[in-house]
């Protein structure tokens, strides 16, 4: 099932690293949004690893999120302010996968 999630997780990602890596030139303007989505993205991916693995509960999904929500919604304002609807879609679907991870448990 982790496994389910990681993909999912990167799959998030897609929208908010395509324009950098088409046009790498875009990152100046892009990069604080993006660094802010990447690290919501991977506290995502070591709680997903984290849980599959057993190294902690479920439980711990408010304390992963109470870091990485603040972040997809900075991403998300940053990308409003910068015109980057990836990062703002991208931003929204990990805000998404938060909200899933703290309802499970």
């Amino acid at each position: 099932m982790a496994a389910i999630f990681v993909g999912a997780i990167f799959l998030f990602a897609i929208p908010a690293w395509l324009p950098v890596v088409l046009n790498p030139k875009s990152w100046l303007r892009v990069r604080s949004a993006v660094i802010a989505f990447t690290v919501s993205d991977i506290l995502q991916l070591v709680f997903v690893i984290g849980v599959g693995v057993r190294l902690f509960p479920l439980d711990f999904s408010i304390r992963f999120a109470a870091v990485g929500a603040p972040f997809c919604i900075v991403a998300m304002v940053l990308g409003v302010a910068g015109g980057n609807v990836g990062v703002i879609v991208s931003g929204f679907l990990s805000l998404l996968g938060w909200l899933f991870f703290i309802l499970l448990h």
